[in-house]
């Protein structure tokens, strides 16, 4: 179960994979790429799609409050 080109042997990620999910499979699949992609953060170009609304809603500060708060709630609710 090699990718072509690949060096990474697979079978230790699968064997893991039953213990840990498909977790385990993750490294796999980023060494055993065919070519590097580089960091996920330099395709992103969020100059131009600050400007639609969703990226306005998703970059603001309050968006950022509100969901650590629903977080916060729903461990303090998990842990009663």
């Amino acid at each position: 179960m090699k990718a072509r080109g690949s060096h990474v042997p697979a079978w230790p990620f699968v064997l893991l994979s039953f213990g840990l999910g498909a977790f385990a499979l993750l490294p796999y699949f980023a060494w055993s790429s065919p070519t590097y992609r580089g960091s996920g953060y330099e395709c992103l170009s969020f100059g131009s799609q600050r400007e639609s609304g969703i990226g306005r809603v998703a970059a603001h500060k309050l968006t950022h409050v509100i969901l650590l708060l629903l977080i916060l709630g729903t461990g303090f609710y998990a842990v009663q």
